[in-house]
């Protein structure tokens, strides 16, 4: 048997839920919870609910839709995997290796387990902002403080040279 107090939370958070998915603010949730057609007051105060419990409900009901999303994914993967096992068992026996490679190939994709691919990008960057001398200068100072007396002389050298 499910206690009474129990009951009142799942029953209170069923109505959260609802009210959540139709884009109400914790407030709104606060005070339609304990309006018609809801009518759902605290039994033990029979004052409305706070705005911190419907807070700590919408907590719950997110961490519980998190893992119904996770538990989803993992068995939609789990029949992929196991789809794709019956097409190699197919290909093997049907001596049609390139289809056999192909489904381990989906399989790899579907696990993860390549390298992520790299996009090489190429073109201009534009930058639009003035730089002040003044700026520009202290920027200089700043950086050529670490460097030695030598370090200096050599920077200011063209490229190529040496002293």
């Amino acid at each position: 048997m499910i206690d009474t107090h129990r009951m009142t939370v799942l029953d209170r958070r069923r109505h959260v839920a609802s009210l959540c998915l139709r884009g109400m603010t914790q407030r709104e949730i606060q005070k339609a919870l304990a309006q018609e057609p809801i009518n759902l007051d605290n039994p033990k105060n029979g004052q409305p609910w706070s705005v911190g419990t419907v807070n700590s409900d919408l907590k719950a009901i997110e961490a519980e839709w998190m893992k119904l999303a996770i538990d989803s994914l993992e068995q939609h993967k789990a029949r992929r995997l196991a789809e794709l096992a019956e097409v190699k068992r197919a290909a093997w026996a049907a001596n049609d290796l390139d289809k056999v490679l192909r489904a381990i190939q989906q399989e790899r994709d579907l696990l993860g387990l390549d390298k992520p691919k790299q996009t090489m990008l190429s073109g201009e960057v534009g930058l639009k902002h003035k730089v002040n001398e003044d700026d520009l200068s202290e920027a200089k100072r700043s950086l050529l403080r670490g460097l030695s007396d030598e370090d200096v002389a050599a920077s200011c050298l063209p490229t190529g040279t040496t002293h």
